[in-house]
């Protein structure tokens, strides 16, 4: 992965968690949103959901039960975000390393 492959990682992520925020129910820090309704939701912009889930779980973003989620099996399960988006979109930044390309900002 070049930087700007990392870049578009991070973007991806982004778009990912403003999704959750704009679809999900209860409050801030811990909006939540069913996978069956975020997988329909998000199917219009991207075939890349689980990838980008497993990737927002790694950098602390969001949590989710189970190691994978799948499509109708798990339209049941709860996505949640871990902080307020516009701390997200404040912390958030595209790190550089093809590795771990997302780096979390301290507040």
């Amino acid at each position: 992965l070049s930087f700007q492959a990392g870049v578009h990682v991070c973007r991806e992520i982004l778009f990912l968690c403003e999704t959750i925020n704009e679809n999900a129910e209860g409050e801030e820090p811990h909006k939540w949103i069913k996978f069956g309704k975020l997988f329909y939701v998000y199917a219009f912009y991207s075939d890349k959901l689980v990838g980008m889930l497993i990737r927002a779980r790694k950098y602390g973003l969001v949590d989710f039960e189970g190691e994978m989620l799948y499509q109708k099996q798990d339209d049941h399960k709860i996505v949640t975000l871990q902080m307020p988006i516009a701390e997200i979109r404040e912390r958030m930044r595209a790190s550089g390393d093809p590795k771990n390309c997302v780096a979390l900002v301290k507040k």
